[in-house]
């Protein structure tokens, strides 16, 4: 029976120990069971004298492997795990039901990747069953290939567009570095998109979905981005790329035209300056007729493209729109003691590198804040933050979505406006006699907002503003941002639902889980107290068994 199960176990390792239940296991144990009753009786009746035909035998015996096959291939598995990790959700089976034509997916995988991050194979598996979820009723909507990438040519991996990363490999005591693929490819009638690099389920189901969705035609999400300081637009590319291989479509508002803003299409506001002065009033239209807005923003001008020069900015009609509302943006930059971030640079000397705690930059938790917008986000990088205050009413509610230590403080610029942004120097910044408390990195506005130029109420909106315009450029490439800012999009366009596809991770395994929590200072060392653990049981039990037999004896 152990063979059964722990046979299984590895057979379809991509789900073992992982919360999910599957139906070949109890019905292999429950027949396996049966064949082994009748060979006791079969033992029995020949200790007796009785002759039995072997091949009444045989012939069970091929029952039971024929039927062993047919329980197989008809299984089926119950995903236990809490948010329904290896199972389609009812988005992608509608999706997928919707298909008038065939979408051929093709998967690059490395077998050196796969053999180095297991967790690929949960990739693997996860597309395969997409496909069986589509092959019903003889009609096949998903056609799927997994492909060595290790046998196309150089000339043919740059015809398909295909993304590598690097990923190290230690072996025999060398470190090498190795050129891998896990890239995912859609085709549907003439059109491609791909998915660069998958490496686990974390996102890969909405990755799919949207991507479906474009090539298919259907519900086009579309974004206005309003660049409102002195950063050319490139410097935000890569976050702009990132946002069309979320199925997003940026529209240039400068090119499209401010007092042409259809207020069922979110804004994204990235700085502000006394030059959005005069498009404040739009700004404010927008929100009463309903719009949501995603501002980064903040009181501060970074050179973060060149030597992170800080000088502070004049008040503009946007943040001072923004204040009125319950989101004060204040001025100084903001310094957490406790969330600092490190930096490897070269030393002063020149003669190495040194580790300096550089407490403009923050790494912040999530501090238990339950929102759909952060289940996914375990926490963010902010660079250079303002420091925030919100102050909510009757009519809006203001939630704070990510907060600092209770030991931070304010950075206040000296007589010309300039800040203390150089790592050598702030590590001698001296904070001794400020006042430390809690500041807000990022909230969520909902309800009702006053006119701030005109009178009456805005119609119910969502309004969502992260005091720093710096951790979405090209120079910080903050990745996790893409997650949030992309629940924010979901959330205030009323697609909810795919929330929960875009925050489903990776359910974690308790098989490893189980070998982490064992005595050992390595991962050999607990790996085998895990398995000689797990031999004990079996052997108890059958020494059991042979004690309580003598004994009858």
């Amino acid at each position: 029976m152990l063979i059964i199960v722990f046979g299984n176990r590895f057979i379809d390792s991509p789900w073992a120990f992982k919360g999910i239940i599957q139906s070949f296991e109890f019905s292999s144990l429950l027949l396996l069971t049966f064949l082994f009753f009748i060979a006791s009786v079969f033992i029995k009746e020949r200790k007796k004298g009785k002759k039995l035909s072997r091949k009444i035998f045989l012939l069970i015996f091929l029952v039971f492997i024929l039927a062993l096959i047919n329980l197989n291939i008809f299984s089926f598995k119950i995903d236990l795990t809490k948010n329904k990790a290896f199972s389609l959700s009812n988005e992608t089976r509608q999706i997928l039901a919707s298909l008038e034509d065939d979408i051929r997916i093709e998967y690059y995988l490395s077998r050196s990747l796969e053999k180095q991050y297991p967790q690929v194979k949960e990739v693997k598996d996860f597309l395969k069953l997409l496909e069986k979820n589509t092959n019903t009723f003889r009609k096949k909507n998903i056609g799927l290939s997994i492909i060595n990438p290790e046998k196309l040519s150089e000339e043919e991996i740059r015809s398909l567009d295909l993304k590598s990363q690097q990923i190290q490999i230690n072996t025999k005591g060398k470190t090498l570095y190795e050129k891998v693929f896990s890239s995912i490819r859609l085709q549907y009638l003439d059109k491609n998109l791909s998915i660069d690099f998958a490496l686990s389920l974390n996102g890969l189901e909405y990755a799919l979905f949207s991507r479906i969705q474009n090539l298919i035609g259907e519900n086009e999400k579309k974004v206005y981005l309003l660049l409102a300081n002195d950063q050319p637009l490139e410097n935000y590319s890569f976050f702009l790329s990132l946002l069309i291989e979320e199925g997003f479509i940026p529209i240039d508002v400068e090119t499209h035209g401010i007092d042409r803003l259809d207020e069922t299409i979110p804004l994204i506001i990235i700085g502000s300056n006394e030059n959005i002065n005069d498009k404040t009033p739009y700004i404010e239209s927008f929100v009463m007729r309903g719009g949501s807005i995603l501002f980064f923003l903040s009181k501060t001008k970074i050179a973060f493209d060149s030597d992170w020069t800080g000088k502070t900015k004049n008040q503009d009609a946007l943040l001072e729109m923004l204040d009125y509302w319950g989101f004060e943006i204040q001025d100084g930059l903001l310094i957490d003691l406790e969330n600092k971030a490190e930096l490897a640079m070269q030393n002063l000397e020149d003669d190495g590198i040194e580790t300096i705690d550089y407490a403009l930059w923050q790494k912040i938790e999530k501090n238990n804040i339950e929102n759909p917008l952060i289940d996914a986000v375990k926490s963010l990088d902010f660079f250079w933050p303002s420091p925030m205050k919100i102050q909510s009413s009757e009519n809006r509610k203001i939630q704070a979505l990510f907060l600092t230590s209770e030991h931070s403080l304010v950075q206040d610029a000296d007589e010309e406006g300039f800040f203390v942004t150089d790592p050598f120097a702030l590590a001698s910044y001296r904070y001794e006699n400020q006042l430390r408390e809690q500041f807000v990195l990022a909230a969520l506005g909902e309800g009702s907002f006053p006119g701030y130029y005109s009178s009456g109420k805005s119609k119910p909106t969502h309004l969502i503003v992260v005091p720093d315009e710096v951790c979405i450029s090209n120079a910080m490439g903050n990745i996790d941002f893409l997650t949030f800012v992309t629940n924010c999009l979901l959330y205030v366009t009323g697609d909810e639902s795919l929330i929960g596809l875009k925050n489903k991770t990776q359910a974690e395994s308790y098989f490893i889980a189980d070998i982490e929590r064992m005595p050992g200072k390595t991962r050999l060392e607990k790996t085998a107290s895990f398995y000689a653990v797990l031999g004990l049981f079996p052997f108890a039990v059958i020494g059991l068994g042979i004690f309580i037999y003598r004994k009858k004896r």
